[in-house]
């Protein structure tokens, strides 16, 4: 099977809904989620800033969330998409430091 990777660089809103359905892979090769919901900013921003999140259901990897049923990946996080997934650039240890829920959806509009 040939693999399409690409750097992240979204340049419509609708490349965001095209990660919806996709899983997101760790630096690892961790299986960590699937993509269920887009978040994106209400405010003018250009597409690639950083600004949007993505919902996930961390599954079976759920401690590494701090114990969370949903999670939220930042935008910043994303490294590259690939046929099999999105993968993003933290190692299992990353993703144990980080917070991974979303302080508040004010200013955002989800999809």
């Amino acid at each position: 099977m040939t693999t399409h990777t690409s750097q992240w660089t979204p340049t419509t809103d609708a490349d965001y809904e095209l990660l919806k359905g996709k899983e997101i892979i760790s630096r690892e090769g961790e299986k960590l989620g699937t993509i269920s919901e887009i978040i994106h900013p209400d405010h003018a921003t250009n597409p690639g800033d950083g600004g949007h999140f993505f919902l996930f259901d961390p599954g079976m990897v759920k401690s590494w969330f701090g114990g969370l049923e949903e999670a939220y990946l930042p935008e910043s996080t994303i490294f590259s998409v690939t046929d099999e997934g999105v993968m993003i650039g933290l190692t299992e240890e990353q993703i144990k430091q980080r917070r991974w829920d979303l302080p508040t959806l004010t200013g955002y509009v989800r999809s």
